[in-house]
């Protein structure tokens, strides 16, 4: 018998739980516990009740489910990683209450240098979402992992924004791998695994959605992250359970502040000192102590010293260098009146410059450096 069949039979018994079934394996020794759940009896190590929930389960054909998962879970390249992994999330372990394993799609780097989880209300405001993208730009780093649900609103913003800053991003979701919701979030999901993130569950596929199983994916998004920030929320709901947890795991919670009684959650996280003010990436940056902008300017200064770039397109970078402006856009007459370039010259030097993969053009005439 195949470890990952007892490990999964374990998980599907009801009642059972994370915390008692990593203390019926806590008799084994980390190194060996592969090895004696691939030849144990599930029903020696149980006790009678949850002995003859399994008996029942089995007689339901729990093989054959089990077996249809496992092949599922191959064939659509979602891994299954025990607890006892080196590649489990460190943080997860950090809660009492973790999974004893979790699903994965993609390559994300589940124990990145950074993390930060962005959550908030489904339907936000101009002016947050006008906020949330200015201060994913002013925190933007290849080092930074943006963790979110998948959900609508500030969710799935946070995610666009991390793609478009070419940053690693993952979705925790409630249910299994085997489906994607809400479905009109489904591109964007691809394209976060093709963009080294992805999306992990604790779910087993083929489990139904259900509104009890959203409590539970909100604590590993707290569990996972350094720092969860509310953007917008009503005073109940998903975003606030999620900074519930978070200062409960002891990460640091940060809340956007609103006017009063429009969504004023953030304001009540402030107020129960559960969260702190935030109001600029400047301000998340100096509370953490990452040094964010400090690497980004490294960069730039790495491109001004590339061979391969001619003294124009140094021109053009150097714009961006003069006073640390790494996270300014600049509109296209503005670039000409800085460069001094010709203007029959400009469009071909910032092309160039777009290939290289150097700065992007966000629409109408704006430009801005790359996050790589």
């Amino acid at each position: 018998m195949n470890y990952l069949f007892n490990l999964l039979a374990l998980n599907k018994i009801r009642g059972l739980g994370p915390v008692r079934i990593r203390q019926i394996i806590s008799q084994f020794e980390d190194n060996q516990i592969e090895k004696i759940l691939s030849e144990v009896n599930l029903s020696s190590i149980l006790s009678s009740s949850f002995r003859e929930e399994y008996y029942q389960l089995l007689k339901n054909g729990l093989e054959r489910t089990i077996q249809k998962e496992i092949e599922f879970c191959v064939n659509n390249k979602i891994r299954i990683i025990p607890f006892w992994s080196a590649e489990f999330p460190h943080r997860l372990k950090q809660i009492n209450d973790f999974p004893i394993l979790i699903y994965v799609k993609g390559e994300p780097i589940l124990n990145p240098a950074k993390s930060v989880a962005i959550v908030g209300t489904r339907k936000p405001s101009p002016i947050s979402l006008q906020w949330l993208e200015k201060f994913m730009e002013e925190i933007g780093d290849e080092e930074i992992q943006i963790i979110s649900g998948l959900a609508y609103g500030i969710d799935i913003q946070a995610h666009k924004n991390a793609l478009k800053l070419r940053q690693s991003t993952l979705a925790v979701m409630g249910h299994g791998l085997d489906q994607i919701y809400p479905r009109q979030h489904a591109k964007t999901s691809s394209e976060m695994i093709e963009s080294n993130g992805g999306l992990l569950s604790e779910m087993g596929t083929m489990t139904n959605l259900h509104p009890d199983l959203f409590p539970r994916r909100n604590r590993i998004i707290a569990a996972l992250s350094d720092a969860v920030i509310v953007v917008e929320s009503k005073v109940t709901g998903g975003s606030m359970s999620t900074a519930q947890l978070a200062h409960q795991y002891n990460r640091d919670v940060f809340a956007v502040p609103t006017l009063p009684n429009i969504k004023s959650g953030c304001n009540a996280l402030i107020k129960r000192n559960t969260a702190q003010l935030i109001e600029t990436g400047s301000d998340f940056i100096n509370y953490m102590g990452w040094n964010i902008q400090t690497n980004r300017t490294n960069r730039m200064r790495s491109n001004l010293f590339d061979n391969s770039l001619s003294q124009e397109h140094r021109q053009i970078l150097e714009i961006w260098e003069s006073n640390n402006q790494e996270h300014v856009s600049f509109h296209f007459d503005e670039i000409y009146k800085k460069s001094c370039i010709k203007m029959s010259r400009l469009p071909q030097i910032l092309l160039e410059l777009e290939l290289k993969g150097i700065i992007i053009h966000t629409g109408q005439k704006l430009f801005q450096l790359t996050s790589k």
